[in-house]
């Protein structure tokens, strides 16, 4: 079998508008991401406390409503 592989050049135009949308995306991105790892850990410290004060971990879904999903 013989494989036979095309390749073209294009040339993109440059867009200042979709530049700068991308780079806000970019920026939303990287700003939910911290908050997420910051959330994580934070809820990780606490949880480790918590442990060490009563003797069992917290029950996320009676403190938060909700359960995490790892």
């Amino acid at each position: 079998m013989i494989k036979v592989v095309k390749t073209m050049k294009y040339e993109i135009k440059y867009n200042k508008e979709l530049y700068n949308l991308l780079s806000d995306i970019q920026h939303a991105v990287w700003l939910i991401k911290n908050r997420a790892t910051t959330a994580a850990y934070d809820w990780q410290q606490f949880s480790f406390g918590y442990n060490e004060r009563f003797g069992e971990y917290p029950k996320e879904k009676e403190l938060l409503g909700k359960t995490l999903s790892p």
